[in-house]
């Protein structure tokens, strides 16, 4: 029997907080591009053009969502609204830095995401307000990566790698580490666990 090569077309689906949208990034001959459709699968809309996108997450609030997108010699965090309109480059990551993982703090005041060199392949966790400003790196040394927030904000989880670059390789395992918001006072909650854990709801 010979080789069978399937290709996904659709990948990243993200509800929005209404369950009314669903948010996804699509491949084709153009490269990837941000859809938004119904619930129900009617309504599709390319939210993002040529210039593409991927890896989608809704605001808060379901009016706008962010998304990645390598533009301009560099990968950028964007925002866009939920009708497609008002693309605003939130901020930029000159090469060979790659941005990846967006998530909106509960507040949608700010963004936590994984910025990793392609060159030392180091992935650390970083933080941007949603204005673009107060850009910070919470963690250092060893890999980190998968950052989630807590329900109220206040808190950050995310994995610690033995190896700076096992980030994009399947079966790893990590350690669960939880800090406050802004990265001080990081402790280690568990080891060998997989890459990435949820809060509780509340």
């Amino acid at each position: 029997m010979g080789a069978i090569s399937i290709c996904i077309a659709s990948q990243e689906p993200a509800w929005s907080p209404d369950g009314k949208k669903l948010a996804y990034s699509y491949w084709s001959k153009e490269g990837w591009r941000v859809y938004v459709m119904n619930a129900d699968g009617t309504g599709t809309q390319a939210l993002t053009d040529e210039e593409g996108g991927r890896l989608t997450v809704w605001h808060p609030d379901g009016k706008q969502l962010a998304f990645i997108s390598l533009r301009y010699k560099g990968f950028r965090i964007y925002t866009i609204d939920a009708d497609g309109k008002k693309v605003r480059d939130l901020f930029t990551y000159p090469a060979p830095l790659v941005v990846t993982i967006p998530q909106w703090s509960p507040d949608g005041k700010t963004l936590v995401f994984a910025e990793w060199d392609t060159t030392t392949k180091m992935v650390q966790v970083a933080t941007v307000r949603d204005d673009g400003t107060d850009y910070k790196i919470l963690t250092t040394k060893t890999g980190h990566a998968h950052a989630r927030w807590s329900p109220d904000g206040k808190s950050l989880s995310y994995g610690r790698f033995k190896n700076d670059y096992v980030y994009f390789r399947e079966n790893q395992t990590a350690t669960l580490i939880v800090s406050d918001a802004d990265g001080k006072n990081s402790r280690e909650l568990i080891r060998n666990i997989g890459s990435a854990a949820e809060w509780k709801p509340k």
